[in-house]
């Protein structure tokens, strides 16, 4: 489970990462 949560928040911090870079 701490490997998924892992993961789940590494994703989130690349989405947020590609939405700055596409918005920005």
């Amino acid at each position: 489970m701490e490997l998924l949560w892992s993961n789940k928040e590494l994703a989130a911090k690349d989405i947020a990462k590609i939405i700055k870079e596409y918005f920005g």
